[in-house]
């Protein structure tokens, strides 16, 4: 349990970590949903990883599919898409904003199933563009690094068909580990719920 506690501890106040304690006893399935300002609910996981691979399991991405992903990112997206049995096809990065290129992506369109568009530093990739090139092929929006951050007046996380945020240490929004997902669309939601829900319990860490 101390290994999930946030390294700047000094910044909260007590109450905030018993809260933080009280809710990590929650069994799994009661919370069922996380609310952010601005960004409406979101369903709760363990971990980033936990939840693209949630992602791809809810949107029926099938085994063997290639997803592309750009180079510069947590090396963390690449083991989950592996984990969900998939194979990461990387894409290349705007230089300027360390975000996928969508030219690069479009020159490799036809090598790719579906994409986890990565936004970085603040910075979002050109979703419109993006969505234009994918054509209703899946795309997962990971919003880990752009908390805040909007495009044309839409919120990071409106733009994917899944798109997630993490909390582990060191992002924007920290609680020492997990993070949430959403979607607009009412069946992805009750799938991801349900296959968070299934997700076999943590071993407990032995000292």
């Amino acid at each position: 349990m101390l290994d999930l506690l946030p390294p700047k501890l000094n910044e909260l106040s007590t109450s905030d970590v018993v809260r933080g304690l009280l809710a990590a006893r929650i069994p799994v399935g009661s919370q069922i949903m996380i609310p952010l300002p601005g960004l409406g609910g979101g369903i709760p996981n363990r971990s980033a990883r936990a939840v693209v691979i949630v992602a791809i399991q809810a949107l029926s991405i099938r085994p063997g599919s290639r997803i592309g992903v750009p180079l510069y990112c947590c090396p963390v997206v690449f083991k989950a898409i592996r984990a969900a049995d998939c194979v990461p096809r990387v894409t290349d990065i705007d230089t300027e904003t360390f975000c996928l290129s969508s030219e690069d992506l479009r020159a490799n369109r036809s090598g790719i199933d579906a994409l986890v568009a990565v936004h970085m530093f603040g910075n979002l990739c050109d979703m419109p563009k993006v969505l234009e090139i994918m054509d209703g092929t899946p795309v997962i929006e990971d919003c880990a690094q752009s908390l805040g951050s909007k495009l044309e007046g839409r919120a990071c996380r409106s733009f994917g068909d899944i798109s997630f945020f993490s909390f582990r240490s060191g992002k924007y929004l920290f609680v020492g580990e997990g993070g949430a997902q959403f979607s607009e669309n009412k069946d992805l939601r009750v799938r991801m719920s349900d296959l968070t829900a299934a997700l076999p319990a943590l071993p407990v860490p032995m000292r």
